[in-house]
Parts: C-alpha cells; sequence; structure tokens
C-alpha cells in the first residue's frame, strides 16, 4: 500500500510507525504550504521502516541558503550532492564542514546553493519521535539547531519552554525570547556592503 500525505494535511497516530515490505508512506511539501506533519502522542514508540518527507525551495537565489534539519534518522549528508554544507560549532564559535556521513538528530545545516532556481530535497529514513536532547554551547554561545521531527513544531511553545529558569539552580533561560526568518526574496549583499549594526551573511 501506498499512502501519501499532501502538503497542508496531518496524520495524527497515538503509538509508532510501521511502515512494511513495498508499501511507502510519503508526505509532499511545497515551497508554500511546507507543513504536511506526521504527529505521534506516545513520545516512546519506536518506528520501523523508512518514510519520504520531501520538501521544496523556490526561487532561491544563487549563493543563498537553506537552513535544514533531518525528520528522519540515518539521512544521508552525501545526498546533497553539488551542494556546500556546513554546521555550527558551539565549542569554537565558528562554521565547519561535517565529516559524519549522517545528518544528526537535531542539528542545523546549512545547505549552500551555488546556481539559482528550485531546490527540492527528498528525506528518506526512519521518522524521528520522541523527547530529544541536544548538547549546545557554553553560556551565550550560538547554536544552530533544528526541528527534529517529521512535523512543524509550535515557536511559541518552543520558547517559553526553553525560556524557564532551572528552579534547582537558579540558572538562566536556555533561549532568550527572538525569532529570525531567514528569507530567499532579496539578493545577497556584499559584506561591506551590508547596513551597519546589521547581522546577515553576505556573498563571498
Amino acid at each position: 500500500v501506498d499512502v501519501v500525505m499532501q502538503s497542508g494535511h496531518i496524520l495524527k497516530i497515538t503509538n509508532q510507525v510501521e511502515v512494511l515490505g513495498k508499501g511507502t508512506l510519503t508526505f509532499e511539501n511545497n515551497a508554500f504550504e511546507n507543513n504536511a506533519s506526521l504527529v505521534q502522542i506516545n513520545d516512546y514508540a519506536v518506528n520501523s521502516g523508512k518514510i519520504t518527507y520531501n520538501r521544496e525551495v523556490t526561487g532561491i537565489k544563487a549563493k543563498d541558503y537553506v537552513y535544514w534539519s533531518s525528520p528522519v534518522g540515518g539521512q544521508k549528508l552525501a545526498d546533497f550532492s553539488s551542494t556546500t554544507k556546513y554546521l555550527w560549532n558551539a565549542t569554537v564559535n565558528n562554521w565547519k564542514v561535517p565529516t559524519k556521513a549522517d545528518m544528526k538528530i537535531g542539528q542545523g545545516y546549512i545547505i549552500r546553493r551555488m546556481e539559482a532556481g528550485n531546490f527540492t530535497k527528498t528525506f528518506t529514513g526512519t521518522p524521528n519521535n520522541g523527547i530529544k536532547e541536544i548538547s549546545i554551547g557554553d553560556k551565550d554561545s550560538f547554536n544552530l539547531i533544528g526541528n527534529p521531527y517529521p512535523s512543524a513544531i509550535d515557536a511559541d511553545k518552543f520558547i517559553l519552554y526553553n525560556s524557564k529558569k532551572d528552579v534547582n539552580d537558579g540558572s538562566d533561560e536556555v533561549l532568550g525570547g527572538t525569532i529570525y526568518f531567514w528569507t530567499h526574496i532579496t539578493a545577497i549583499t556584499l559584506r561591506d556592503k551590508l547596513p551597519e549594526g546589521t547581522a546577515g551573511s553576505g556573498d563571498l
């Protein structure tokens, strides 16, 4: 049996997902509605088999970036052929080219496209589920973390939950309360042309 969830639709189940034999489970997303989702109620359900999760970006500028994280386990970085890949190393506070073959759960990756046009990617693997603890750097460090699930997450709840102070040791909140969005509708600006006081990543 081949099951396809179109953009804008949610497959909500209580326990595990099992994709057996020649059956397929595909989640279609497009640039206008990237929210076909798999939602599982039981955090302890263990999935088996592989799903296909499609993502699409249209009208990307040459040398622009896509920020992605894998919603499945076992996704190979090598599948992003003809692209440049980076991740943020919070320990040294700088970008690095990843060396591991598989995309790490919860790790955000920068995929740089050298050519303009549309960019589509198929993620294939066992869908991630459950509570994920992601290591981050020291206090005041920067991080690039990603949504590890084959579904959208509630940004407000994510910020509020991770803004709570630790009641045991009185430490500060884990995250600040600001969300930044990366767009692909404006041309890349040379680094020396970026307005003073603004953040961004200009052309090399």
